[in-house]
């Protein structure tokens, strides 16, 4: 999986070393690709579009190659941002302007194109022969919940989990590498386990894009048990959702919740496509491709 990493190596910012693991140690056998997409399928994120829904690709020197630019689709998490994205693109660029908009499609779309690059990029190149290194996607998560996980992760001693850049004026500032996901820990020592819901007979582990809402989980759950907050990155977690490390598939039981704000977007969306649909008037999810 690409992420935030791979955008600030591009941009030559990366002066920290990851020492950590951000994904705590859980056994798990592979799932198989349409298990990971059904997990994606309802988280939304936005990209910058043109009016025929091609992304609007970042162009960045890179740090490895000078002579060869690196380019970005950025996949962000908060529609704020995406918004504010394109405003800057639309002020730099003023012939774009009636040309840019935010597209909304879903984690899973992101994912299943990722996979298609990663795979041309074994091969040496594209299906147009172009040079597989030239696109990346950039995952952007949200200011607040960026500042969030590096907040914990301070508290907790585990700076090492964070990349090291330099700031403005030379200071150290600390950025969680990738996009954060919440979850909680209940008990201590041997009997810590994950904070689970119930839900027809079956457990499932919660894994919250906004702390908040994690936050309002565990008020709702009432527990008489410790309870601790986790940090886990999800480019590093859907990365072992598909390598086989055991037997036990604990990886079916994650499930991944967006932001209410996100979830809500979706759902409006999903709406007045049924209602179109209805209509006798086709419609196809909302989704971006690269542009030629």
């Amino acid at each position: 999986m690409k992420s935030i990493v791979r955008w600030l190596a591009a941009l030559g910012l990366m002066g920290g070393t990851l020492l950590g693991s951000l994904v705590p140690a859980m056994p798990a056998a592979a799932l198989s690709e349409e298990e990971v997409l059904e997990k994606l399928a309802t988280i939304p994120v936005f990209t910058i579009t043109n009016n025929d829904g091609a992304f609007f690709l970042d162009a960045v020197p890179n740090a490895q190659n000078q002579s060869q630019p690196q380019q970005f689709v950025r996949v962000f998490f908060d529609i704020d941002d995406a918004k504010q994205a394109a405003e800057d693109i639309a002020t730099q660029r003023p012939d774009l302007e009636d040309d840019l908009r935010v597209t909304l499609t879903s984690m899973a779309d992101i994912y299943m194109m990722e996979q298609e690059f990663e795979s041309e990029g074994a091969n040496g190149e594209t299906a147009n022969g172009e040079d597989s290194e030239s696109l990346e996607f950039a995952y952007i998560p949200p200011r607040e919940e960026m500042n969030a996980a590096v907040s914990l992760l301070q508290e907790q001693d585990r700076t090492s989990d964070l990349l090291e850049v330099e700031g403005q004026n030379g200071e150290t500032v600390y950025i969680f590498p990738g996009v954060p996901l919440f979850a909680a820990t209940v008990g201590t020592g041997e009997n810590q386990r994950y904070l689970s819901v119930q839900q027809n007979g079956e457990a499932y582990v919660p894994l919250f894009f906004d702390r908040d809402d994690l936050n309002n989980a565990i008020q709702q759950a009432n527990l008489s048990e410790p309870v601790d907050t986790q940090v886990l990155q999800l480019e590093s977690l859907l990365d072992r959702m598909t390598v086989e490390d055991a037997n036990d598939a604990a990886y079916e039981q994650l499930v991944l919740i967006p932001t209410r704000e996100s979830a809500r977007l979706m759902e409006n969306v999903i709406q007045e496509m049924q209602q179109r649909s209805g209509e006798g008037t086709p419609v196809d999810p909302p989704a971006a491709t690269p542009e030629n």
